[in-house]
């Protein structure tokens, strides 16, 4: 339809409304991509923060105490430590390899890499 009305104008005046018509599909694409990229920037800044805040946190955790509980309008975040992950919650079942001993420490020691989870 739209051809068809351009069909009808002098060429100069086609070539002016066609050139018109390209640049607003641009216009509207490259503004749509911006939206889109601000978005992501959004999000991913959001989940550096909290990656930031959850590591400053679990620093100060005590193995095996109930986890932390943080309820946001998006989702429920929990950060704890533990020795065996199985054990976090009933709807988790790992591997034997993710319990390590009950000796196994918050960091590393000299004689030892083993430590305690984080989630």
């Amino acid at each position: 339809q739209l051809q068809a009305s351009y069909a009808m104008m002098p060429p100069f005046e086609r070539n002016v409304k066609q050139a018109e018509a390209i640049q607003a599909e641009e216009d509207a694409a490259r503004t749509k991509k911006e939206g889109e990229r601000e978005t992501s920037q959004l999000i991913t800044r959001a989940a550096v923060l909290r990656d930031t805040i959850c590591k400053q946190v679990i620093v100060q955790l005590t193995t095996g105490a109930p986890p932390m509980r943080f309820v946001t309008p998006g989702f429920v975040l929990y950060i704890g430590r533990t020795r065996n992950m199985s054990q976090v919650s009933s709807v988790f079942v790992f591997p034997p390899k993710f319990a390590v001993p009950a000796t196994a420490g918050n960091t590393p020691s000299p004689g030892s890499n083993v430590t305690a989870f984080s989630f």
